[in-house]
């Protein structure tokens, strides 16, 4: 009986040795593991959502029971606020992480072991402070297995695209006395929030939306003026918000300001008198700018009399 039952231990033993003997083959067999920042892509908006959260997530993971990863990262362009360990190790024990400028290591463990599973490791709370494109850099990705074998994972970076998000701003243009409509500057100043701009353009000939400020900072307030000589200038504050584009309404520039002061007075009536009759090219009275000083631009004038951008403009709300 001592016999057979010595036998039967052996054989108890012998099938143990084969299986783990399998299980050892069939875990080498298998992809190395991988640690990757997730989403590979990460989008900060200095003048809307300025903070996003970055996963450190492990696929492939057979018998892993503690980690040790460096990520880095540019913070001259975004800050690093927080950091949480993630639901992979399910009774982590971590050291307190080195952090330095663009810099984080983050060592946990735990007793019980982790096998087929993937998951997150930890996750970074980062906020943009700059525009511009940071690398977020997996330097290290040390994983540590029941046996207490190193294994070196492969690694999988990502960024992080620090910006502001714009707006583009559209719309029609008209000069008083013309046809033509090309030309005319039309500026959004420095921001008052973010102090990105001046942004400016000049209409063009088309014959609807003929303005087109393109990329234009959102969330911000702008001084939009106009700098058509010989007219009454435009000069007001403009909110341009976030997520939407924004078209002005029509705008029809008066004109009469021969002596660009941005007011119609005796002084232009008096200008175009003394250039009356004049033939050519930037003819500072020839407001209506088709080569010759005449009765027509002193029509203009005497017509917008006494106006201020003020008076000429007071219906006009973008």
């Amino acid at each position: 009986m001592l016999i057979k039952r010595l036998l039967w231990v052996g054989v108890l033993i012998l099938v143990v040795l084969v299986v783990r003997y399998f299980w050892r083959t069939t875990v080498n067999a298998q992809a190395a593991p991988i640690v990757a920042v997730s989403p590979a892509e990460t989008d900060l908006f200095l003048n809307g959502v300025r903070s996003a959260q970055v996963s450190l997530n492990i696929t492939n993971a057979v018998e892993i029971v503690g980690f040790d990863v460096v990520v880095t990262y540019d913070d001259a362009l975004m800050t690093l606020d927080d950091w949480t360990a993630g639901s992979f190790l399910s009774s982590p024990w971590c050291i307190t992480p080195v952090k330095n400028d663009g810099y984080i290591q983050v060592v946990c463990t735990q007793l019980n072991m982790v096998s087929g599973i993937d998951g997150v490791m930890f996750t970074l709370d980062f906020t943009g402070s700059s525009p511009g494109t940071s690398a977020i850099e997996i330097q290290k990705a040390e994983l540590t297995d029941l046996d207490i074998q190193l294994i070196l994972a492969t690694k999988i970076n990502g960024s992080a695209n620090v910006s502001y998000q714009t707006s583009s701003v559209t719309g029609a243009v008209f000069l008083q006395g013309q046809s033509a409509r090309a030309g005319v500057p039309i500026s959004l100043g420095t921001g008052a929030t973010y102090a990105q701009g001046p942004f400016t353009s000049l209409t063009t000939a088309a014959l609807g939306q003929n303005l087109g400020l393109g990329a234009v900072v959102s969330n911000d307030t702008y001084t939009l003026s106009t700098a058509q000589p010989g007219y009454l200038n435009l000069n007001l504050s403009l909110a341009v918000t976030p997520g939407s584009d924004l078209t002005l309404p029509p705008l029809r520039l008066l004109a009469g300001d021969s002596t660009a002061d941005n007011l119609i007075d005796t002084a232009d009536l008096d200008a175009i008198r003394d250039a009356f009759d004049t033939h050519g090219a930037g003819i500072a009275a020839d407001l209506n700018t088709d080569g010759v000083v005449n009765v027509q631009d002193l029509a203009l004038a005497a017509g917008n009399y006494g106006l201020t951008p003020a008076e000429a403009y007071a219906g006009w709300v973008p």
